[in-house]
């Protein structure tokens, strides 16, 4: 399973950061390997450790690459799109290169000079790469698993390892709503203070195993607000137990149901009160200790999936672990039921909802199911066995999304559907958007942002630092004259709620949806479905598309999260930190971490909704269109 989603992680990255195709995809080697530093490559049959190519240092090009795709991703990148990271570094390789290497068996560094650069032996490289990352990975979670066995751990220099990090790279890391925007938190004796006293257990001992250092430390980054800022895998190290039930907040109270989503808990009693005697809201507010402080509708949906976890929460309220759970049920009138249930050794999977796919409603309204801002996982396995480039799954995958939209093209409204979907990439915004908007429509600015200014960044240059994410400087050479115009009017009313105090963020960035030759003559009525679930690029899509004067967004609140996270090594924890590398704003200049969309028209989703019995929110969105 390890090996499967490894592979698929390694297709996505391509989609994640933008990268040229075509003549760019080459490389001098046939292979490269990671078991060494520098690594080992293999050129014209024989293995040499890589020191340099065309005078740059293998080392200098290593930083680089990290700080350009992050901890997790640099060496897929050396070793897959090198012309891409050469070029970013300021250095267009040619035809053939020069490379400094030294014999695998030792011996003097030796020059290779004018070693091709083809997109055969890239092809070569690509084979075998993702299998030797994979067990690198394998072999490196073997270590770590011995080492959390056998030492222990001094919080102390965890949480200042941790916050340095932080300190250094954050962008939320001089933001926060309380104390004022100006302060930095970086205070480790007052984090730890704080984990001492939150359980309400004065004398609770400092955390010193692996596992405890890694709930504090994800406790220390819920902190600042950033939706998308976690410790890798910290659920790994709560203890094992869970609930045999799923939890979720609809109109009337939180709602019990079962995994398979077949029905409730007990039919006549959707809802739950109390577990094991204590309230609900108790629990939740114990259990969001780890969950970001972003929007309250985050917070409610996260710590409800948490609340699986159920072992970890009862360690959150003093509680002793038990084998069985105790539910109090209620109903829409007040009457209780109880449930004790056994407590299950897997945690129970959510999956995708609702279900269903693109159709054309018994009204005529057509619906378009979009559940993913991402290719989706057989898309990513067939690539992989056809052996698709990034290129090419991309435009497969978006061809497949607009063919859904083209195929309502004879629907006079469209209902587009984004719960439940937790983002990925940014392009259906833009292809979609441009398929919506009137051909005559101004270009939309739809979403402003800045970038944490970090060590390494390299020189401003006129593309900017966010390009991945479609977000340019006014100085980007791709801008349309209409195009500026929208930027400067934009500017003039702009009005961001947070404003930076102090150095280190770049000029402001902007991504800009203009029509094409696919948008129509005539705008339909377009109701795009959002909920809590929402979160990332659908952020920025649900935004993106209530610009638009034809379209509604309906249902409530998405979860609000944008903001580019970059990995970070954590030496003493051995696993990574994920951070925001920008701060982003809608259109409204309102922030999307901490705030989320909001809807147009309000609609709460019913207890049956959540088994598939009704769906109110598509409901009222056939009525409203049919007015």
């Amino acid at each position: 399973m390890r090996a499967v989603l490894s592979m698929l992680l390694v297709l996505l990255c391509g989609l994640a950061v933008a990268q040229p195709g075509g003549d760019a995809e080459r490389t001098p080697f046939t292979e490269i390997r990671f078991t060494q530093d520098p690594p080992l490559i293999e050129v014209g049959g024989e293995w040499y450790v890589w020191h340099g190519i065309d005078g740059i240092a293998y080392d200098d090009l290593e930083d680089f690459a990290k700080r350009l795709a992050g901890e997790r991703r640099w060496r897929e990148r050396i070793g897959e799109d090198l012309v891409w990271v050469l070029t970013e570094f300021g250095h267009a390789p040619g035809d053939s290169v020069m490379l400094a290497v030294a014999p695998e068996g030792g011996g003097a560094p030796i020059e290779l000079a004018d070693v091709p650069m083809t997109s055969e032996n890239r092809r070569r490289v690509r084979d075998k790469l993702s299998k030797h990352l994979n067990d690198l990975q394998e072999q490196a979670e073997a270590r770590a698993r011995l080492t959390r066995e056998q030492h222990s751990l001094d919080s102390n220099e965890v949480i200042d390892e941790l916050l340095r990090v932080i300190h250094t790279n954050h962008s939320y890391a001089i933001y926060n709503r309380e104390p004022p925007p100006d302060s930095c938190i970086v205070d480790g004796d007052l984090l730890l203070a704080e984990y001492g006293i939150s359980f309400g257990i004065p004398d609770r001992p400092a955390p010193k195993s692996w596992a405890e250092c890694v709930l504090l430390a994800q406790r220390v980054v819920c902190r600042f607000g950033d939706g998308h800022a976690g410790i890798e895998d910290w659920e790994d190290a709560a203890p094992d137990g869970y609930l045999p039930v799923l939890l979720e907040q609809a109109e009337d109270g939180v709602v019990a149901y079962k995994p398979d989503r077949s029905g409730f808990v007990d039919p006549d009693h959707p809802y739950v009160s109390h577990i094991d005697g204590v309230p609900i809201l108790d629990w939740v507010t114990a259990v969001s200790a780890y969950v970001t402080r972003g929007s309250p509708q985050l917070v409610r949906r996260r710590s409800l999936r948490l609340m699986r976890s159920i072992n970890l929460a009862r360690d959150e309220m003093g509680r002793e672990h038990d084998d069985h759970v105790v539910l109090t049920l209620t109903d829409w009138q007040g009457t209780d039921a109880s449930a004790r249930l056994a407590v299950a050794d897997q945690r129970p999977i959510y999956g995708e909802w609702p279900r269903g796919g693109t159709r054309v409603l018994e009204s005529g309204i057509g619906y378009m199911r979009l559940a993913s801002m991402q290719p989706s996982a057989e898309l990513m396995m067939k690539a992989r066995q056809e052996r698709w480039d990034r290129d090419e799954l991309s435009r497969r995958w978006l061809d497949a999304v607009v063919g859904d939209f083209d195929s309502l093209d004879a629907c006079p409204a469209v209902i587009i559907d984004v719960r439940g979907n937790g983002g990925g990439g940014r392009e259906p915004t833009l292809w979609l958007m441009k398929r919506i908007m009137a051909q005559d429509s101004e270009p939309v600015v739809v979403n402003a942002a800045i970038a944490r200014l970090r060590p390494g960044m390299g020189e401003w240059t006129p593309e900017g630092y966010l390009d991945n994410r479609m977000l340019y400087p006014e100085t980007w050479s791709g801008w349309t004259t209409r195009e500026l115009d929208a930027i400067a009017l934009f500017k003039r009313e702009f009005d961001p709620y947070w404003k930076p105090v102090r150095a280190g963020f770049s000029d402001w960035h902007y991504m800009v949806v203009s029509p094409d030759e696919t948008s129509p003559a005539k705008a339909r009525p377009v109701v795009v479905l959002i909920d809590d679930g929402c979160f990332s690029a659908t952020d920025i899509f649900a935004a993106a598309m209530g610009e638009l004067p034809n379209v509604t967004l309906m249902g409530y609140a998405t979860s609000g999260g944008s903001a580019r996270s970059i990995g970070y090594d954590l030496e003493h924890l051995g696993v990574e930190v994920r951070l925001g590398s920008m701060v982003s704003f809608q259109p409204s200049g309102e922030l999307y971490d901490g705030v989320g969309v909001q809807p147009d028209v309000v609609v709460e989703r019913e207890a049956t909704d959540l088994i598939g019995q009704t769906d109110r929110v598509l409901e009222e969105a056939e009525r409203h269109l049919a007015e």
